[in-house]
């Protein structure tokens, strides 16, 4: 089962990466570390499948999913 979840996981981070990195491209363009924001975008864009229109803004766009996701030292995770 947990095998099942990180695979089907690591598809629609491949397919969010693939048809969603352009937005993360853009709403990590003016970031200070765009490498880290665009992993994490990735990775917000795979689970919660949704980016948010623009730069940094705008982050309520997709919702609680988006927005309540912690890191490791619980800040926002998503840019």
């Amino acid at each position: 089962m947990a095998l099942r979840l990180l695979i089907l996981l690591m598809v629609a981070f491949l397919f969010c990466i693939a048809l969603g990195g352009g937005l993360c491209n853009v709403r990590c363009s003016l970031h200070s570390r765009p490498k880290v924001c665009i992993r994490a975008c990735g990775t917000s864009c795979a689970r919660c499948k949704c980016v948010p229109p623009g730069l940094l803004q705008a982050t309520d766009a997709c919702g609680r999913c988006y927005t309540d996701m912690p890191t490791h030292h619980n800040k926002p995770k998503c840019p």
